[in-house]
């Protein structure tokens, strides 16, 4: 026959067109009977009739369901996206990347162990996400990925704090050089064996604003925001960055005035932010207090400011860099559920 060659006495052997044929037709009965077999065994569990089932076993199958839900989401999220935001903080032996020692670029406000504080226990903490793993930050490969990119970090005293624990760690692989600096704290620095640039943008509001001074009384100052207009110290230079991070904290006007242009749909900004911290915050019975500042400030200092939004370098804030790299390294930055922090 024109797809069979006979040998001897033995059984024809079947051509490579012939062989794919057979071949085919069994994986597609294997697929087909072992789909049948898993419908059997769900149909089966499903409507188990509870007079056949002991209170035991009963009880077991209960158990057994909505774990395996559980476990069948949970191992969707590890392959579809991490969210960072959901886990805990757990001890970190290991410690900080840095210290005070290793890196000359921590502000003198942000300097905790040079300014004396006493325990150390805040170094000894890393995040772990619930769904993933949160490697630490690695300058090497970091640098090596953004090598003729630019950072931008846009917003105020927060976004400078980033700035500053990132810093720190990419300085152990090279130190970085001032290019530009000016008078309203906008920085650029540059790591000239990787071309890679980091952009300080003060802009604390985010928006357009002025100033307008009252000539009675030149300690009352009416701050005018245009909700609808963005920042231009930030906007007309969109184009020279590769990333951009932006941050913004509610911030403190005694006295404001809000202007929108007409027609517009929104005119209320979303409020997502944590009462205040402050004297006299928001919350009930919470009277934070900067006495007594012993044993550790040695009475050098009678008004000690109560600073509950920055953070020490090293410290907590570390971890930031470390979902960063994760969110950029990965390709998870694409992903809403992912850009959570």
């Amino acid at each position: 026959m024109a797809d069979e060659d006979v040998v001897g006495d033995r059984e024809p052997l079947l051509t490579q067109e012939g062989l794919r044929s057979r071949i085919s037709l069994v994986f597609l009965k294997f697929i087909g009977a072992f789909l049948l077999a898993s419908a059997l065994f769900y149909l089966l569990i499903d409507n188990l009739d509870a007079d056949s089932l002991s209170s035991e076993e009963q009880d077991a199958l209960s158990i057994m369901r909505p774990l395996m839900k559980e476990s069948s989401v949970q191992e969707h999220l590890l392959d579809k996206v991490c969210d960072l935001s959901i886990g805990e903080w757990v001890p970190n032996s290991a410690g900080p990347a840095y210290t005070n020692k290793t890196c000359n670029r921590i502000p003198q406000h942000n300097n905790c162990l040079k300014n004396g504080r006493p325990d150390r226990g805040y170094l000894y903490w890393r995040w772990k996400p619930r769904f993933c793993d949160l490697p630490p930050f690695d300058p090497v490969t970091f640098m090596h990925a953004m090598g003729n990119k630019s950072w931008a970090f846009i917003g105020d005293s927060i976004y400078q704090n980033h700035v500053h624990s990132l810093l720190c760690q990419l300085s152990q692989v090279e130190a970085p050089h001032v290019i530009y600096q000016d008078l309203s704290f906008n920085i650029i620095w540059h790591f000239p064996s990787y071309n890679i640039k980091i952009y300080e943008i003060w802009s604390p509001l985010l928006i357009q604003y002025e100033t307008i001074h009252n000539d009675v009384d030149f300690s009352k100052i009416m701050i005018r925001l245009h909700l609808d207009i963005l920042d231009s110290s930030w906007t007309r230079f969109y184009n020279l960055y590769d990333y951009v991070v932006i941050e913004w904290q509610q911030v403190v006007l005694t006295s404001q005035a809000l202007y929108m242009r007409k027609k517009q749909s929104h005119w209320l900004p979303l409020l997502t932010w944590s009462p205040m911290h402050y004297e006299d915050g928001e919350l009930p019975n919470e009277r934070v207090r900067t006495v007594p500042y012993h044993p550790f400030d040695g009475d050098n200092k009678k008004n000690v400011e109560n600073d509950c939004n920055h953070w020490c370098l090293p410290g907590p804030i570390d971890t930031v860099n470390d979902m960063l790299m994760k969110m950029v390294m990965n390709g998870d930055a694409h992903d809403p559920d992912s850009a959570i922090l």
